[in-house]
Formats: structure tokens, C-alpha cells, sequence
């Protein structure tokens, strides 16, 4: 009886030790400012984790409608601790409000930005 006490006690200092080192996940936000840039352009955008357990899920939106790749478009999910959106060929309906969202099992974080679209500069001869 006292040896069956014994296991579980230490199973259970173990189950502690692991939920106390597990951590929701924090964004680097600093990385992910409002920006202004003309159509036709190229941006990308870096969403990465500072701390935090992993595995973790990411995802964008656009005026909190989620994203998805398209020709145009390129969400890259494929690294366990960032992620990146792509636009090629930048157009005014790219404009409006992104956001970045990861999650794990302990909880999640977010950070938004601005994308400001201004019309083609002209080059004059």
C-alpha cells in the first residue's frame, strides 16, 4: 500500500512539473506595424512566436475574415514558430485591417496592423 501511494505521489509531482512549464504562446508584436505601400507592389508579413509551447496553429484575417493562399496570396504555416503572409500585386481591395493569431492548448495571442493601398506612381518622362 505504501509502495502504490509512493507512485502516484511522484506521478504526480511529474504532471505538475510539465503543466507548470507548458505556456500559452506570445507574438512578436513589434514586428507587425501599420504600413503604407502603392498597388503593384510586393509585401510580406512575418507573424512569430517569442515564447511559448509548441505546437502552434497560426492564422490571418482581413477584417476579421480568415485568409487563404490564392495566386495572389500566400499564407505560409509550415514552420513551428512563425508564419508568413505574401501578397504579390498589391491592389486597393488589399487594404484594411490584418490581424495574426496563433493558438495552443494553453491559449492563444494576437496582433493587428493596418495595410494602407495608395494608387500607382506614374513615372514621368
Amino acid at each position: 500500500m505504501i509502495l502504490l501511494k509512493l507512485v502516484i505521489f511522484v506521478l504526480s509531482i511529474s504532471f505538475v512539473i510539465s503543466i507548470s512549464s507548458a505556456k500559452q504562446p506570445r507574438l512578436n508584436k513589434a514586428a507587425l506595424d501599420n504600413t503604407t505601400t502603392v498597388e503593384g507592389t510586393f509585401q510580406v508579413f512575418t507573424c512569430s512566436i517569442i515564447s511559448g509551447t509548441v505546437p502552434v496553429s497560426f492564422a490571418f484575417l482581413l477584417n476579421g475574415k480568415p485568409i487563404s493562399s490564392s495566386d495572389l496570396v500566400k499564407v505560409d504555416t509550415s514552420n513551428a514558430k512563425f508564419s508568413t503572409l505574401s501578397l504579390q500585386h498589391i491592389r486597393r481591395s488589399d487594404a484594411g485591417a490584418y490581424s495574426c493569431v496563433v493558438k495552443n492548448h494553453f491559449g492563444s495571442d494576437s496582433a493587428s496592423w493596418t495595410l494602407t493601398v495608395n494608387g500607382n506612381v506614374l513615372m514621368c518622362r
